[in-house]
């Protein structure tokens, strides 16, 4: 290793005419035999810095358990740190984009290098940086916590009726995935001496012969993901060139098994003759634009109240108090107690619901304003599209 040390410092002074300093170089040591004094001995700089437990390599950690968990714990608190500056930020719609965007996509890098689907190891570390994200959409509906469907509707991208907040426990297992497939076909066409290293984690089973660590965490994540979808492992039987891709691919897959999720639990609330939680996840499916917006002018800007209440709707969660007390549209001054009938099915239906859905029906409260708050901004918007890509003729 010192002589590997010195051929380094050589080659570095040689090629790239710079020199390498001792005491900004670090020795990782594993092994509980070598020690400071025994490196020292060796002939190792006094200078040299040097761990036993684990370092830093281009973002990722490398050492054993206990330091990936403390390395994980800074990046996470970093992470933290940045969304308490975000809830002083004056706009809901602003918090939102900058979450989804930006914030909750720094810990994918960190996930691709821990197995962090294993509970003993990280699932505090996980359960911590989830309500954290999570935090944001909760701050905006102004909810304490969400219940079991608005929180797997918080994960789900947007093209599922999601919102596109990637959680740990959403991206951990594929992306760890991933990474492993990744080296393992990859590694033995750069080190063929070493493909023992990397097996497949498709073909690791119960009864296989000792298996390296990152394989047999990489194997867990893989069961883990299967017991969401079946087909996961289909993904990786023939991985993309990419990294980025693959980990698309895994992510896609059992997004769908969860999107499918998403609409048992809609049909378990729902009452058989009102499917309405499932007819309004179905619409929200159909709109995977609207939470990703950039607002660049007044027709794409959303106002507090107004996001929040169209966040609600997307978690289908309600946006009036539930209380016994008699309820009563300010416009058309029907009531709560007033049930409207479908005759064709013979069943009937609350006219005033918790959910919104009679603000968005009511004909006396929409008249007139169908066309200045929905249709002119839509005529506006189009007319700003064909400007900006004139036809060719």
């Amino acid at each position: 290793m010192l002589e590997a040390y010195r051929r380094w410092a050589y080659l570095y002074s040689k090629d790239l005419q710079g020199e390498l300093r001792s005491d900004k170089s670090f020795v990782y040591a594993p092994s509980p035999n070598l020690t400071k004094e025994t490196l020292l001995k060796l002939g190792f700089p006094a200078d040299m810095k040097f761990s036993q437990d684990g370092t830093r390599v281009l973002g990722a950690p490398i050492g054993n358990d206990s330091f990936k968990a403390q390395f994980a714990s800074n990046k996470v608190d970093a992470i933290l740190k940045d969304l308490d500056v975000l809830a002083l930020m004056p706009s809901f719609q602003a918090q939102h984009l900058i979450a989804t965007k930006s914030i909750a996509h720094r810990i994918n890098h960190l996930l691709r290098n821990i197995p962090g689907g294993e509970i003993d190891l990280f699932g505090d570390l996980a359960f911590r940086y989830d309500n954290a994200l999570l935090l944001v959409p909760n701050r905006i509906c102004h909810q304490i916590s969400f219940q079991a469907l608005p929180r797997l509707l918080c994960s789900l991208p947007q093209a599922h009726g999601g919102l596109g907040y990637r959680t740990w426990a959403s991206t951990c297992d594929s992306a760890f995935l991933a990474a492993y497939t990744h080296i393992a076909h990859t590694f033995p066409s750069l080190f063929p001496q070493y493909k023992d290293r990397y097996p497949q984690a498709q073909f690791i089973t119960a009864g296989t012969s000792p298996v390296p660590r990152q394989a047999y965490f990489a194997s867990r994540a893989l069961a883990r993901l299967r017991s969401v979808s079946p087909a996961a492992a289909e993904t990786i039987s023939t991985p993309p060139p990419s990294l980025r891709e693959l980990q698309h691919n895994i992510t896609s897959n059992t997004d769908s098994a969860r999107a499918l999720l998403a609409t048992a639990l809609c049909h378990d609330i729902d009452a058989p003759d009102h499917p309405r939680h499932a007819a309004m996840y179905y619409s929200n499916c159909g709109d995977p634009h609207t939470f990703s917006s950039i607002p660049i002018d007044a027709d794409t800007t959303f106002t507090n109240p107004d996001f929040a209440t169209i966040m609600a709707r997307r978690l289908l969660i309600q946006i009036t108090p539930n209380t016994r007390e008699k309820r009563r549209c300010s416009c058309c001054k029907i009531t709560s107690d007033t049930r409207l009938e479908v005759k064709k099915k013979n069943i009937s239906y609350p006219a005033l619901d918790l959910y919104g859905d009679h603000q968005v029906l009511c004909m006396t409260k929409m008249k007139g304003l169908r066309a200045s708050r929905w249709h002119d901004p839509v005529v506006r918007m189009s007319q700003q599209q064909s400007c900006q890509h004139p036809l060719q003729l």
